[in-house]
């Protein structure tokens, strides 16, 4: 049952950061949406912004998990996971602020592009210091083209022009991962 009730408040604040920014919900919103009291939600949650955290850390977690699947391609998945919640991180994003919210996709990403790699380079001679770099160059280049893509208006395209541009990343990126780890082990094969 407690299970039950924490998602019941996520997907409440969700629905309400939809139309709303996050520092304008209020407890009371939240616990009327879902119909619960205010110690049942204080026993899950401190705050409107501990829910959200949640709410995305379940996002990555499930873009994770599907990452480790050789056919999924991760900047692609990691774009529709954006479209899909964009409301929610503007919302977020002007809420928190810049740095704040930077600071924290930049951890997440950089949890999520270790594994990938570390998944991606299994049984190659790599060193450490190489995933490293790869890792740091996919993460900036990640957290770039999301707060770029945050910060525009959304009115300004529609979702299917949005999905073309995503579709164009996919197709120029595709194997570029591989890629990189590749030349990696050529070059140590090489020195070897």
């Amino acid at each position: 049952m407690s299970q039950l009730t924490k998602k019941a408040i996520v997907e409440a604040t969700l629905r309400l950061t939809q139309t709303h920014p996050p520092n304008k919900i209020t407890v009371r919103d939240i616990v009327e949406e879902c119909g619960i009291t205010r110690n049942t939600f204080y026993y899950h949650f401190h705050d409107i912004y501990e829910v959200l955290e949640d709410a995305v850390d379940d996002g990555f977690d499930q873009l994770r998990a599907s990452w480790s699947d050789d056919h999924t391609d991760p900047l692609l998945s990691l774009l529709e996971f954006c479209e899909e919640n964009k409301r929610i991180l503007f919302n977020l994003y002007r809420a928190i602020g810049h740095d704040v919210m930077t600071s924290y996709v930049r951890r997440r990403m950089h949890e999520v592009m270790m594994e990938r790699l570390h998944t991606l380079s299994d049984g190659m001679d790599i060193s450490e210091s190489d995933i490293l770099l790869i890792s740091a160059f996919y993460e900036e280049a990640l957290l770039g083209v999301f707060i770029t893509w945050l910060k525009k208006d959304s009115s300004e395209e529609s979702s299917e022009e949005r999905r073309a541009v995503i579709e164009r990343i996919r197709v120029i990126f595709e194997g570029h991962e591989r890629f990189c780890l590749e030349n990696c082990r050529r070059e140590t094969l090489k020195k070897g």
